[in-house]
């Protein structure tokens, strides 16, 4: 037995030291919050195993938040000692528009987190969640929204030529009856003036708040299309852009057509026809021989209120609608729609076309502006690099117990979205300057040739003044040696842009004439018989020649 024992105690020791060394190596460096916090509920829901993954908890933001608006009012309050009026109706319009804050929904936000993973090269999959606790959510922000999510029916109503689009539920009447109940609640009377002016306003209108209230307290969006079908021409300065022609839409969706009626009562001009179970107005536009598709409409079919920048569009919308061929049947939406919800309240897309018009637009600007040269095309490639080649998103905004949701697919890799804020101000600083930059740069080049004119002339007169003639010479290298060091220590031989100045002198009763000139940018000289000024307008200008004489320009640009 005593054996046994002597056995069993070491066997237990070891047993117990193991036990000791394993918790304690399972809690090293686990800390507990001893403040509520939102984490888990969040983080619940984000993707882990991808390139970032972000949780904030907002709730000693908000704690700290209302002690500094404690301490401002206790501040206001102070310094209006002086005039007691005065603080009292500050500190109400604190109170005011603070309250406003509290109620609106982003005081109960109780912590936010994002997460990123890439699902294929070139397509990434983020989440943001908005969180508030299941008991919370009273707010305004988060009433907006119909309680659940649904079907996004304006997906269907999308063509192919979609360039972006965006639809959210939002229940105008709720807000109005919001904004009414705190206005009213409140203790100023400038603001509670305001409101019933503007109702006021609305009734004299003839329209019935009411009925609006009722029928926009449904979902509405916007479409924007691009058609490569047709480019269009448009000015942009000194030369011509081509770009698709665009359409745009509004999207109401209604109860009734009590808005379409109000619209056709007011819009006096606007043509109604009944076409294929669809009320329609026909609005004239009385410029013609616009660049773009422009023939506005405004349509109703079932509850949709549609008003569209031509009927051309509203029919495409529809026919995608009828046909199922429109947007979400292309490769590309297919593409961004992997693992994003089919049921939200809200909906984005951002087609890669959009993106790539407008850095064209921009990229030609930069061109415009900068002219022609090796400085104008690194601005042009510099401003690329900066930016993403290739920039597109689809996202989905569910509304549930506790928060926004809002998942997305989208062209970013994480370094771009990282780095996106500190690049595009950047980069869009570039597109500004460097043209102006470029364009300065010029100018001063100009200034430079037209002084270093005036010095050669005041050398040519100062040697007139001892010979009675100008020098005679083919060039102004001939001259030189006439020049140098008599009556100029240094003479300039080439203008600011690197191109040779050029001379001509009278002869016979004429010896005391004499004629310099600067070919401009591009180094080309039109001839000895201009005469005048022309304005500098754009880059090309500066290749104009200047050409000065006896003491004067004679040709040249404008001077203010």
């Amino acid at each position: 037995m005593k054996k046994k024992m002597l056995f069993i105690v070491p066997v237990l020791i070891l047993v117990g030291v193991l036990l000791i060394i394993t918790t304690s190596q399972g809690c090293k460096g686990k800390v507990s919050s001893s403040v509520k916090n939102s984490f888990s509920e969040v983080t619940s829901q984000l993707d882990e195993g991808g390139s970032i993954y972000l949780y904030v908890s907002t709730e000693r933001m908000i704690k700290a938040l209302d002690e500094m608006v404690l301490k401002i009012k206790n501040i206001a309050a102070k310094e209006s000692s002086a005039n007691p009026e005065e603080g009292k109706e500050n500190i109400k319009v604190l109170d005011f528009v603070y309250g406003l804050l509290k109620k609106s929904g982003l005081m109960e936000v109780s912590g936010i987190g994002f997460s990123s993973v890439t699902m294929e090269e070139g397509l990434n999959h983020s989440k943001l969640v908005i969180h508030h606790y299941k008991d919370s959510g009273k707010g305004i922000i988060w009433q907006f929204s119909e309680s659940k999510p649904h079907k996004l029916e304006m997906l269907s109503l999308l063509p192919t030529t979609t360039a972006f689009a965006g639809y959210g539920d939002f229940k105008f009447g709720n807000f109005w009856d919001w904004v009414k109940q705190e206005i009213n609640a409140s203790d100023i009377p400038a603001a509670k003036q305001g409101m019933a002016m503007a109702e006021s306003s609305i009734q004299m209108l003839g329209i019935d708040l009411n009925k609006l209230k009722t029928n926009m307290s449904n979902g509405m969006g916007v479409v924007l299309t691009l058609d490569k079908g047709k480019m269009c021409k448009i000015p942009a300065g000194s030369s011509i852009i081509e770009v698709p022609d665009p359409g745009v839409a509004i999207v109401v969706y209604v109860k009734d057509d009590y808005i379409f009626n109000l619209l056709k009562s007011k819009i006096s001009i606007a043509k109604p026809t009944v076409d294929k179970n669809m009320k329609k107005l026909s609005i004239p536009v009385p410029v013609q021989g616009l660049p773009i598709t422009l023939d506005p409409v405004i349509v109703q079919k079932g509850n949709m209120l549609v008003l569209a920048s031509s009927g051309k569009l509203v029919d495409a919308m529809f026919s995608a609608q009828d046909k199922g061929n429109g947007l979400t049947a292309t490769e590309e939406f297919k593409k961004f729609s992997k693992a994003i919800p089919e049921e939200g309240n809200s909906f984005r897309y951002l087609g890669t076309e959009l993106f790539n018009v407008i850095m064209g637009l921009v990229k030609k600007s930069m061109a415009g502006s900068g002219g022609e040269g090796p400085e104008s095309e690194e601005a042009s490639k510099l401003f690329s690099d900066m930016i993403p080649q290739k920039v597109g998103l689809y996202g989905v905004v569910q509304n549930t117990p506790e928060g926004f949701v809002f998942t997305f697919n989208h062209t970013f890799n994480l370094e771009q979205l990282v780095l996106l804020p500190a690049t595009i101000v950047p980069a869009m600083v570039a597109a500004i300057a460097v043209p102006n930059f470029l364009t300065a740069m010029q100018k001063g080049k100009e200034k430079a040739t037209m002084g270093d004119l005036k010095s050669i002339g005041i050398a040519i007169e100062s040697y007139m003044t001892d010979n009675y003639e100008a020098p005679t010479g083919n060039t102004i290298i001939d001259i030189q040696p006439k020049l140098v060091p008599f009556h100029i220590k240094m003479l300039p031989l080439k203008d600011a842009w690197g191109n040779d100045f050029l001379y001509k002198h009278g002869t016979g009763k004429n010896k005391d004439i004499y004629f310099i000139a600067s070919p401009g940018k591009d180094g080309v000289f039109n001839g000895w018989d201009q005469t005048g000024f022309y304005s500098i307008s754009s880059p090309n200008d500066y290749n104009n020649d200047i050409i000065f004489s006896n003491g004067v320009f004679v040709y040249g640009p404008e001077i203010h």
